[in-house]
């Protein structure tokens, strides 16, 4: 499962397009370029520019995207091409005898396997550099090595032919043990079939180059290439870049989300707040109308024969005339009769209603009985008692209210 995710973030990491460059170097320091520009979409890849036997960078400035990874291929003068029989499980024994005899330190090296044989490509590191040098001052940046025109084994091995392949520069021609010879060759390259794909036959070099530097999944599998720290450096800072990336990413999710939750919340913060006023307002309301009934009931009584109904309609009408600057305080309907001695029974005023309050003014209290004396169901208004308040601010008055029954 890690070796999955490894892999998974190594090609985040590279992306899915590349170059392959390859420098076929000659006399006087002069070299033909074959370029290459790939393109992967999931397993498959594909050819999306190309550059053929050209004789300067110029043309690699110009397809080269920057920052895409590229890989390098030498072959030419300079390149010791040596075939050995493959001692199987012995191999990197093979190679440190065959290196050490160019003199070890001072040669970088490449190798290609096949079934029965390496194909070891050897060049001094000064000369490696030079080349490396002048491609880096076209802008572009190498992070593979290959050398020798054995290195393109991996994608001529997949070709869809036999016995012999041109490249323009060089002839491969085919056993059933495999690669069995490398020629120098002149004239044009052919065509060939990759999967569903044609390449040129110049192509293929650095298309293998490419493949190369793609089956190093990790940075340590590219140990002991002349450019790994050039790789490293590319592969960490693209690593970097593309961890910042998927960081900010995730921060500004992160913050989206807790935007979203906010905005949520705080609506529905509003409306929870605007329902729990409107209840506030309808329980105010509520208690004012108990509070209301409860002084009602507290001056309000019905005595004798009378009925609640009576009472509401019979205060309605009182009420209705009320004026300003006037406060009930009792009203009592069918009173009841002082004692008799001399009966038990108990006798009450019939259509009769007692009235008590207090007033500001006599004119306000007048002016409120004629009103009442006008109504068709009441026969006559009689005020019994009136008199100051202990303040003498107000005038509190008892009076009797006869109606028509």
């Amino acid at each position: 499962m890690i070796e999955v995710l490894k892999h998974r973030w190594h090609r985040v990491v590279w992306g899915d397009r590349f170059a392959g460059i390859h420098l076929h170097v000659m006399e006087d320091r002069k070299f033909i370029l074959n370029l290459v520009v790939i393109e992967r979409d999931g397993d498959d890849f594909s050819v999306v520019d190309s550059a053929l036997s050209k004789e300067s960078l110029d043309d690699a400035k110009r397809i080269v995207e920057q920052g895409i990874p590229v890989s390098l291929v030498i072959t030419g003068k300079g390149v010791i091409y040596k075939r050995i029989a493959r001692n199987e499980g012995g191999e990197s024994q093979q190679i440190r005898d065959t290196v050490e005899e160019y003199g070890n330190s001072g040669v970088a090296h490449s190798v290609t396997y096949n079934e029965h044989w390496l194909h070891l490509n050897l060049m001094r590191t000064e000369e490696v550099d030079f080349w490396k040098g002048e491609v880096e001052k076209a802008g572009i940046i190498p992070v593979w090595l290959d050398l020798g025109a054995a290195s393109g084994w991996n994608i001529l091995q997949h070709l869809n032919e036999v016995g012999s392949v041109r490249t323009g520069l060089f002839e491969y021609t085919f056993e059933e043990t495999g690669l069995s010879g490398i020629e120098k060759a002149e004239g044009r390259a052919g065509q060939y079939s990759l999967d569903n794909d044609r390449l040129d036959g110049e192509v293929i070099l650095p298309y293998a180059s490419v493949i190369s530097l793609l089956n190093a999944p990790a940075t340590g599998s590219r140990k002991g290439n002349h450019l790994t720290s050039n790789a490293d450096d590319a592969y960490y800072g693209k690593a970097i870049k593309k961890a910042g990336v998927v960081l900010m990413a995730s921060l500004f999710a992160v913050l989206l989300i807790n935007a979203g939750l906010f905005m949520h919340y705080h609506e529905k913060s509003i409306e929870l707040t605007e329902q729990l006023s409107s209840h506030r307002s309808k329980l105010l309301e509520l208690e004012q109308l108990r509070s209301g009934l409860e002084q009602k009931r507290q001056i309000a009584t019905v005595s004798g024969s009378g009925t609640h109904g009576d009472f509401a309609y019979f205060s309605d009408k009182v009420v209705a005339e009320l004026g300003s600057g006037i406060v009930l305080s009792r009203l009592t309907l069918n009173p009841f009769l002082p004692e008799d001695p001399r009966s038990e029974r108990i006798a009450v005023k019939s259509n009769v209603m007692e009235v008590e309050g207090n007033c500001r003014e006599s004119e306000a209290l007048n002016a409120w009985i004629n009103r009442l004396e006008t109504l068709e169901e009441i026969g006559s208004v009689t005020i019994l008692d009136l008199g100051k308040t202990r303040g003498n601010s107000e005038s509190q008055f008892l009076m009797e209210i006869i109606f028509i029954g």
